[in-house]
This record gives C-alpha cells, structure tokens and sequence, in this order.
C-alpha cells in the first residue's frame, strides 16, 4: 500500500461507492494534465531540440502465456504521442510490469510526508486540499516519474493490476536515500563491476557458457566450446568498451542500441556486466515466474525503456540458462541494492483511491 486510506479528518473523502467514478474522472485528468504540458513543450520553441518519441512493441509466447514489450522514452512527450498505443497494450493485459510507479513505491509513506522530504517545508503542504496534494506532488515529479505516474492511472482506470519486478526500485524509501542510491547506481556501482579482478574472470566463463547457450547444443562440441571461451576470455580485457556500452542511454527507443547488430550487441552485452544489465537478467527471471502464477492464455504487458527490449525479449527471459550464467557474477554487489525493493503486484482501490498490495496466490485465483 503506497498512500494511506483517506479519512473524514485528514482527506474528507468516505469509502462509498460513487468514489469509484469520482476517481476514474480524477485519475483522467491527471493524465490530461501531464499530456498537456508536454503539449506545450513541443508546439513552442523549446521543443525544437527534442527528438520525436518512439514506441516499439512486440510479443512472444512464454509457456503457453503471452508477454508483449513496449517500449518506451519515458517521458510525458512520448504518453502523449502514443497513450493510444500504451493503453490499448494495457487493456489488453491481465497484469502490467512497469519500469516504475512512484506513487506505489511511496510505500508506507503518504505524499504529503514525501512533499515535505523533497521540499523541506512544512508548511508549503499543510494547508493543501487532497486534490491540490496530488497535484504538487505529480508537478515535483522528474519528468520520467511524470511518465509512470501516467501509465499506472491508466492501468487503474482499465482495473489492471501492476506489477513491479526490478531489484532496484526501493519501497518507502526516503527522497535523500533515493537520490544517494541513484548516484551509486550510475557512478559507483558500474566501475566497482567492472574493475573488480575477480568479477571480471567470473565473467569469462559465464559469457562463454551464456553465448553458447545461445546456439544450438547439439551443434557446440569441446573444441568449439573451448575456442569461445578463449574468444571470450581475449575480449574481456576491452573493459573501456564494456563499460561504454554499460552506461548507454537504455530508455531512448531511437538510441545509439538500436543500431546494433543482434550479434555485436549480444557480445558486448555479455561484457558489460553492470547495473543495467543486473536488472535485465532479474527481471526477465520475475516475469517468468509471474508468468508461472497466472493461467494459461495470460497476456503480460510489459512498458520499460525500449533500450531493455531485446536483452529480455530476445536474450533473458527465452534463455533461462543465460541469465543463470550471468547471474553469479553479480553476487558481490547484491549488497549494495535497496534493503526493501518494490518487488510485488498492487491493485487500485477505486473506492479509496490508493494503490494496495496484493499476495502472488491471489493471482491464481
């Protein structure tokens, strides 16, 4: 549960019935208004520099269940441009996976508490209304939590559930713990990854094993095998190259990634062997195993940045002896990630108006 129940006191809102179309109208208009302003940036002048948005989507089968990817530019230019496209994948969903939900990921917390750690002022939110609460606390949001904020209304309103499956997504974390984590993210983390002696040799081996698991076993005898891990081996000391690739700009559907051969980006994606590249892995695992909970003939939606696309869908979640083999690499800096992650399933209680969590049998049933 991210946002307390509302009560008479506080939010002036009862749990009644006629709350459910109150807040389908509410939860409209706040994707209006994030639509709109993007409206703004790119008819005026500053939307001269901005590249069109993109969407690429696209499906595969997963144990007798279907698992579609749209991917995305998480901005609130890109929900504009293709909110037609995103809900038709989520109402056509049984569960939707989001990158991020920031309003799920409140956790215990309630937004006026997070208003309050962002702006360091209590008095800027005490006299607010409910309704202008939410409203600052959308505006404070980056521009890519703007864009998950949208999508999660619009899995609310077409009465889906959400799910979210990254290991380094934190629930009820504070504003300044959010801000150091991603700092260690983007800078600390990738460079202990990949200047560590030991990680590196571990990941020879597990690159090897995880492109030829790619292929055909009946087809890799010893020698052939033996030659990819030498081949492997060799690469590895392009660190410089790995860690290039590593800090890519995932989340732009016309990025450098795309570009790439599946052969070329397959490779250097087995050497890159950093946080971005952990999250793939995990997250491939979990929507397997959601898969694995909800009936045959389940379709999941899946909405993350478009760079994510073809290492899950073509590489981590068809292979489960790849992600295996990446997977012990990262062991030393398991650590390092969120103590509480936002690993779960949430339903919004149309009658309340907050996002509550689910246990993973309920979707059995």
């Amino acid at each position: 549960m991210t946002e307390r129940p509302p009560t008479q006191e506080d939010e002036s809102v009862l749990n009644t019935p006629e709350n459910t179309e109150m807040w389908v109208n509410r939860l409209h208009q706040e994707v209006r208004d994030i639509t709109s302003s993007s409206e703004n940036i790119l008819t005026g002048q500053e939307g001269a520099d901005i590249p069109p948005a993109q969407v690429h989507i696209e499906s595969l089968r997963l144990n007798n269940r279907e698992v579609t990817f749209v991917g995305v530019q998480h901005t609130p230019e890109t929900l504009l441009k293709y909110q037609s496209e995103i809900t038709d994948a989520i109402r056509n969903a049984d569960v939707v996976v989001l990158e991020y939900s920031p309003e799920i990921q409140l956790g215990g917390k309630t937004m006026r508490e997070d208003l309050v750690e962002r702006l360091g002022e209590m008095e800027v939110v005490d006299d607010l209304t409910p309704e202008e609460l939410r409203d600052r606390y959308i505006n404070q949001q980056s521009e890519p939590e703007k864009f998950f904020f949208g999508v999660s209304n619009i899995a609310a309103i077409e009465g889906k559930r959400i799910a979210l499956l990254d290991p380094t997504n934190a629930l009820g974390g504070s504003h300044q713990e959010e801000l150091d984590f991603n700092d260690l993210l983007q800078k600390d983390l990738p460079e202990r990854v990949g200047n560590s002696g030991m990680i590196m040799s571990a990941a020879g081996l597990a690159a090897s094993a995880a492109l030829t698991a790619l292929e055909d076993p009946e087809k890799i005898d010893r020698r052939s095998f033996l030659k990819k891990i030498l081949k492997t081996s060799a690469a590895i000391g392009a660190t410089a190259a790995a860690s290039q690739f590593a800090q890519q700009d995932l989340d732009r559907p016309d990025g450098h990634i795309r570009e790439m051969s599946d052969s070329r980006r397959r490779t250097e994606e087995m050497l890159a062997f950093g946080l971005n590249d952990l999250r793939n892995i995990t997250v491939s695992e979990n929507i397997e195993q959601l898969a694995m909970q909800l009936p045959e003939g389940s379709k999941i939606a899946v909405v993350y940045g478009d760079g994510h696309r073809k290492s899950i869908m073509a590489d981590y979640l068809p292979h489960a002896d790849l992600r295996n083999a990446k997977k012990l690499v990262y062991e030393p800096i398991r650590p390092a990630l969120p103590e509480r992650p936002a690993i779960g399933i949430w339903e919004f209680n149309m009658e309340e108006g907050h996002w509550e969590q689910l246990p993973m049998r309920i979707l059995l049933g």
